[in-house]
């Protein structure tokens, strides 16, 4: 009997564990959040999104910080650029203004 009670035992003593074990590897969110992201192309330039005109747009520069250029201007919130393997397109987030739509857009940055 001593044998069958403790694989029970340590079965439960498992489950018990391991039920509050489950967590989220993602921080909680209660908003809207914007990843604060850059990404290093292949020349060197830097893609990168600022609120320098209020909303959200992509930008790049070279690595040293010189020659900002705006790629986007929308009233949408353009977030999170990254290069193609190329260096020659940026993949990017687009949020509308009430955060309903999310959108994957690809542009020409060459």
């Amino acid at each position: 009997m001593r044998r069958r009670l403790i694989p029970f035992l340590a079965f439960g003593a498992l489950l018990t564990t391991c039920q509050n074990a489950e967590r989220s590897l993602a921080p909680k969110v209660d908003g809207p959040q914007f990843s604060l992201s850059a990404d290093e192309g292949l020349r060197g330039t830097i893609a990168f999104h600022s609120t320098r005109d209020g909303d959200f747009d992509i930008y790049i520069m070279n690595a040293d910080g010189s020659r900002p250029t705006q790629l986007t201007n929308t009233p949408d919130n353009d977030i999170d650029p990254i290069w193609s393997p190329n260096g020659k397109r940026i993949a990017f987030n687009r949020f509308n203004n009430t955060f309903s739509t999310l959108e994957i857009l690809v542009m020409n940055a060459a």
